[in-house]
């Protein structure tokens, strides 16, 4: 059900959803740097490969952009971690407004029109096997909520003919 508006978990989710691709691009961006500072640095030789980082500054500057690319992955996980919460208060909340739409007729009758309505099930019973009583009762006699005369403090056990 689409509405004009969007409920504020679709507004939040969207939002997050942007921050998820914004942490994710930023992600993608400090590890290429951090691979092109390796590179940089990576030499071959006849014995294999070494990496030579001539100042504890160009080694600090490498690592600081591999730190910043986990904090962007941990931040993203985040981000979309809170949206799938959004996702569902926003699906809640469609579905709430889905169940308001739906206008559920009035049911406007007096006790004296449900009485009237099953006044006709009063009838005397074809058989007197006992221990049944010879009147059935209404249904609003076998309520418990009810007040309506007929109805004993006490339940009864009614059986009839097989």
């Amino acid at each position: 059900m689409r509405s004009a508006f969007l409920s504020p978990g679709a507004i939040t989710a969207q939002v997050l959803g942007r921050g998820a691709d914004n942490y994710a691009q930023r992600m993608t961006m400090h590890h290429e740097r951090g691979n092109a500072l390796r590179e940089q640095r990576t030499r071959a030789t006849g014995e294999g490969v070494a990496m030579h980082f001539e100042s504890a500054q160009e080694l600090r500057a490498t690592m600081h952009e591999y730190d910043m690319a986990q904090e962007c992955e941990q931040a993203m996980y985040d981000c979309v971690r809170y949206r799938n919460r959004a996702l569902m208060s926003a699906y809640r909340h469609t579905c709430l407004c889905r169940v308001r739409a739906v206008r559920p007729r009035p049911v406007s009758m007096t006790l004296a029109q449900v009485s009237h309505l099953f006044a006709g099930l009063d009838h005397e019973r074809t058989t007197n096997a006992p221990p049944g009583e010879l009147h059935s009762r209404t249904v609003l006699a076998t309520c418990h909520a009810s007040n309506a005369p007929g109805l004993n403090a006490h339940a009864h056990m009614e059986t009839r003919a097989t």
